[in-house]
């Protein structure tokens, strides 16, 4: 049985920084088969609470592909909005200090 994991971020925020620990957070959990793993686009989610809609949430399929080309532009294209019912755990993985209103 496999975990759905939702992992949320801004991954631009993290474009000048190849050797972060957020980035190779993304590529461990690409590659392990124990997670069905997706990026969740902070800007698309915070879209989705403020209009009250988090039933569904715009995600990103985690493969090693999606994983090392995440941080030099977003992929609008290869979202797929998903029910929320689909992930057993929603994980921030921003870094310390959060954005103003962040959490």
């Amino acid at each position: 049985m496999t975990v759905g994991i939702g992992v949320i971020c801004d991954a631009l925020a993290y474009r000048d920084q190849p050797g972060s620990d957020v980035i190779r957070f993304y590529q461990a959990l690409a590659r392990d088969q124990a997670f069905e793993s997706f990026h969740l686009p902070l800007p698309a989610l915070r879209a989705s609470l403020e209009t009250g809609d988090s039933g569904r949430l715009s995600a990103l399929r985690l493969s090693d592909r999606a994983a090392a080309s995440l941080w030099t532009a977003e992929p609008q294209s290869a979202l797929q909005l998903l029910p929320a019912e689909r992930f057993d755990l929603l994980f921030c993985r921003t870094l310390k200090p959060f954005p103003p209103r962040h959490l």
